[in-house]
C-alpha cells in the first residue's frame, strides 16, 4: 500500500463506527483471473427496508492504490438469502 498509515487510520475509524465489520487480509480474485492479497473489511452493515432492519453481509476490499481509488464493495449473500420475485 502507498499510505499504510492512512489505511490503518481509516480502517480503525470504520470499525469503531461499525463494530460488525472485521478487518482481515485475504485474497481477491480479479475479473482477469489473477489474485491479489488485500485488506478487506468483512461483516454486516445495517439497512432498513419497509421500516425493518436487515444486516446485509458485505466485503469492502481496499485496493493497493487506496485512497486514490475507493474501496470495492461486494454484497456477500449467505446460503439462505434470496431475492423474491415481484
Amino acid at each position: 500500500y502507498l499510505d499504510t498509515a492512512r489505511l490503518a487510520g481509516d480502517v480503525e475509524e470504520v470499525v469503531r463506527e461499525l463494530r460488525s465489520l472485521t478487518p482481515k487480509v485475504d485474497s481477491l480474485v480479479k475479473n482477469d483471473g489473477t489474485d491479489v492479497t488485500l485488506m478487506v473489511l468483512d461483516g454486516t452493515i445495517p439497512m432498513f427496508h419497509n421500516q425493518k432492519k436487515y444486516n446485509c453481509p458485505v466485503k469492502f476490499w481496499m485496493g493497493l492504490d487506496y485512497p486514490a481509488s475507493p474501496p470495492i464493495c461486494y454484497v456477500s449473500p449467505t446460503r439462505d438469502m434470496g431475492i423474491k420475485p415481484r
